[in-house]
């Protein structure tokens, strides 16, 4: 399967000038720690950039690293409106939902994320979300560790996971389970076909450290 078949992008918006002069100076804002002046400078972006994606996905990155996430989760929403094919975008809004306990509305926004190749570590880590969701955790493990053996030019994206499967050991380790490595192995779940519905989904398994910053764009 090939990334043909992913979520079609439909023609973006034209990124105006004037809201990717206010995105440059709220990244370098936020990289200088002036929380206040990097948030208004977001929120011209969105508002000079309303129809491209751009602006709202850095904003929610923005939002969710400062802890806001019901802001955070919009804005990646109004990213994905903005273009369907935006696939970090998707895939940070679902990490945001799965880590707030709705794991059900999680795997809704990560379905499309279905079709891409399975040379995407995404849609490997989203089989690993799922099955997390089901309390399988030796298959989320070897989901995880399969997405993570393929090249990803995302760093924190990467950290995400090691995060998650961290968590995991640690709690493998506080109730005496083993904490198994599994080696990567395909899918269990065929990519179009829709994903089960969680079981009661444990939310602090899910670490979201500085995945979607301004300096992370895909």
């Amino acid at each position: 399967m090939t990334d043909s078949s992913a979520p079609k992008t439909k023609p973006k918006a034209h990124l105006p000038d004037e809201s990717l002069a206010y995105l440059t100076r709220a990244v370098r804002a936020s990289r200088a720690g002036n929380e206040s002046e990097a948030m208004s400078l977001f929120e011209q972006a969105c508002a000079t950039g309303p129809g491209h994606p751009l602006p709202s996905f850095l904003y929610g990155s923005e939002l969710a690293s400062l802890g806001r996430i019901e802001q955070a989760e919009s804005a990646f929403a109004n990213a994905v409106l903005c273009d369907p094919g935006f696939n970090t975008a998707r895939y940070q809004l679902g990490l945001l939902q799965f880590s707030s306990g709705r794991a059900a509305a999680a795997l809704v926004s990560w379905q499309p994320l279905l079709v891409l190749a399975d040379t995407n570590p995404m849609l490997h880590f989203v089989y690993g979300f799922a099955a997390l969701a089901r309390n399988e955790y030796s298959a989320a493990r070897t989901h995880f560790h399969e997405g993570l053996a393929l090249p990803n030019n995302n760093g924190p994206m990467v950290d995400d996971i090691r995060l998650v499967l961290a968590r995991m050991d640690e709690e493998a380790a506080s109730t005496g389970e083993p904490a198994t490595h599994a080696e990567p192995a395909a899918p269990q779940t065929p990519a179009g076909v829709a994903l089960e519905e969680p079981a009661e989904p444990d939310a602090r398994h899910v670490l979201i450290s500085n995945y979607g910053k301004p300096d992370t764009l895909h």
